[in-house]
Protein backbone atom coordinates (compact mmCIF):
# COMPACT_ATOMS: atom_id res chain seq x y z
CA UNK A 1 0.00 0.00 0.00
CA UNK A 2 2.68 2.35 0.77
CA UNK A 3 4.15 1.83 -2.50
CA UNK A 4 0.70 2.44 -4.38
CA UNK A 5 0.80 5.82 -2.07
CA UNK A 6 4.05 6.68 -3.00
CA UNK A 7 2.96 6.19 -6.94
CA UNK A 8 5.74 3.88 -7.40
CA UNK A 9 2.79 1.38 -9.04
CA UNK A 10 1.19 1.84 -12.33
CA UNK A 11 -1.29 -0.77 -11.60
CA UNK A 12 -2.27 -3.95 -9.40
CA UNK A 13 -5.20 -6.76 -10.10
CA UNK A 14 -6.25 -9.50 -7.82
CA UNK A 15 -6.02 -12.91 -8.75
CA UNK A 16 -9.11 -14.03 -6.44
CA UNK A 17 -11.88 -14.55 -9.84
CA UNK A 18 -10.05 -16.88 -12.53
CA UNK A 19 -6.59 -16.62 -11.37
CA UNK A 20 -3.85 -15.80 -12.29
CA UNK A 21 -4.35 -16.24 -16.10
CA UNK A 22 -7.17 -14.20 -15.78
CA UNK A 23 -5.82 -11.37 -13.65
CA UNK A 24 -3.02 -11.20 -16.68
CA UNK A 25 -5.22 -11.34 -19.52
CA UNK A 26 -7.91 -8.57 -17.89
CA UNK A 27 -5.09 -6.11 -16.87
CA UNK A 28 -3.85 -6.09 -20.33
CA UNK A 29 -7.25 -5.08 -22.11
CA UNK A 30 -8.96 -3.11 -18.64
CA UNK A 31 -9.46 0.14 -21.25
CA UNK A 32 -8.39 2.32 -18.22
CA UNK A 33 -5.90 4.80 -18.61
CA UNK A 34 -4.26 5.84 -15.44
CA UNK A 35 -0.66 6.13 -14.64
CA UNK A 36 0.30 6.75 -18.24
CA UNK A 37 -0.78 3.53 -19.39
CA UNK A 38 -1.63 2.43 -22.95
CA UNK A 39 -5.41 0.83 -22.70
CA UNK A 40 -4.56 -2.05 -24.42
CA UNK A 41 -1.37 -3.72 -23.60
CA UNK A 42 0.62 -7.09 -23.77
CA UNK A 43 2.91 -8.72 -21.59
CA UNK A 44 5.37 -11.24 -21.31
CA UNK A 45 5.37 -13.37 -18.67
CA UNK A 46 7.64 -16.18 -17.63
CA UNK A 47 6.57 -18.80 -15.15
CA UNK A 48 8.78 -21.72 -16.27
CA UNK A 49 11.13 -21.18 -12.73
CA UNK A 50 8.17 -21.55 -10.71
CA UNK A 51 8.34 -25.12 -9.19
CA UNK A 52 4.80 -25.66 -8.79
CA UNK A 53 3.69 -29.26 -9.60
CA UNK A 54 0.19 -28.34 -10.49
CA UNK A 55 0.71 -25.54 -12.90
CA UNK A 56 -3.21 -25.16 -13.56
CA UNK A 57 -3.54 -24.45 -10.02
CA UNK A 58 -0.87 -21.42 -10.77
CA UNK A 59 -2.80 -20.46 -13.51
CA UNK A 60 -6.32 -20.38 -12.54
CA UNK A 61 -6.04 -20.77 -8.52
CA UNK A 62 -8.45 -18.36 -7.38
CA UNK A 63 -6.03 -17.77 -4.34
CA UNK A 64 -7.07 -15.11 -1.80
CA UNK A 65 -4.51 -12.28 -1.71
CA UNK A 66 -2.33 -13.09 -4.25
CA UNK A 67 -1.93 -9.83 -6.34
CA UNK A 68 0.14 -8.93 -9.34
CA UNK A 69 1.09 -5.46 -9.73
CA UNK A 70 3.19 -3.30 -12.35
CA UNK A 71 5.69 -0.90 -11.35
CA UNK A 72 8.27 1.25 -14.00
CA UNK A 73 11.42 -1.30 -14.99
CA UNK A 74 13.75 0.54 -13.31
CA UNK A 75 11.48 0.32 -9.90
CA UNK A 76 11.40 -3.32 -10.33
CA UNK A 77 13.74 -4.78 -7.88
CA UNK A 78 13.24 -2.38 -5.50
CA UNK A 79 9.69 -3.08 -5.32
CA UNK A 80 10.24 -7.29 -4.92
CA UNK A 81 12.82 -6.12 -2.23
CA UNK A 82 10.34 -3.96 -0.52
CA UNK A 83 7.55 -6.68 -0.77
CA UNK A 84 10.07 -9.41 0.73
CA UNK A 85 11.33 -6.79 3.89
CA UNK A 86 7.59 -6.49 4.91
CA UNK A 87 7.39 -10.14 5.00
CA UNK A 88 5.24 -10.67 1.10
CA UNK A 89 6.23 -13.17 -0.58
CA UNK A 90 6.90 -11.67 -4.15
CA UNK A 91 8.68 -12.63 -7.30
CA UNK A 92 8.84 -10.81 -10.55
CA UNK A 93 7.17 -12.54 -13.66
CA UNK A 94 7.17 -10.28 -16.24
CA UNK A 95 7.62 -7.17 -18.60
CA UNK A 96 4.94 -4.76 -19.52
CA UNK A 97 4.82 -3.85 -23.28
CA UNK A 98 3.78 -5.04 -27.20
CA UNK A 99 0.51 -6.14 -28.55
CA UNK A 100 0.46 -9.77 -27.08
CA UNK A 101 0.16 -11.59 -23.99
CA UNK A 102 2.27 -14.56 -23.70
CA UNK A 103 2.80 -16.90 -20.68
CA UNK A 104 5.62 -18.96 -21.03
CA UNK A 105 5.70 -22.53 -18.26
CA UNK A 106 8.54 -24.76 -18.19
CA UNK A 107 6.53 -26.95 -20.81
CA UNK A 108 4.53 -24.63 -22.37
CA UNK A 109 4.22 -21.54 -23.90
CA UNK A 110 1.02 -19.54 -25.25
CA UNK A 111 0.52 -16.34 -26.81
CA UNK A 112 -2.84 -13.74 -27.94
CA UNK A 113 -3.20 -10.48 -29.91
CA UNK A 114 -4.53 -8.23 -26.92
CA UNK A 115 -6.81 -7.16 -29.04
CA UNK A 116 -8.23 -11.12 -29.37
CA UNK A 117 -8.11 -10.70 -25.80
CA UNK A 118 -10.65 -7.50 -25.68
CA UNK A 119 -13.13 -8.34 -27.86
CA UNK A 120 -14.81 -11.27 -26.15
CA UNK A 121 -14.47 -9.86 -23.08
CA UNK A 122 -15.85 -6.36 -23.65
CA UNK A 123 -18.63 -7.65 -25.68
CA UNK A 124 -19.65 -11.33 -23.85
CA UNK A 125 -22.94 -9.51 -22.19
CA UNK A 126 -23.94 -7.82 -25.17
CA UNK A 127 -23.56 -10.61 -27.26
CA UNK A 128 -25.60 -12.77 -24.78
CA UNK A 129 -28.44 -10.41 -24.79
CA UNK A 130 -28.83 -11.14 -28.56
Amino acid sequence: IGLIQAGGIKSAHDCSEGGLAVCLAESCISQQTARETPRLIGAQIDLSACNIPRMDALLFGETQSRVVVTCAAQDAVKVVERAKIMGVPAIRIGVVGGGELKIKTASAEIACPVAELHDPWWNAIARAME
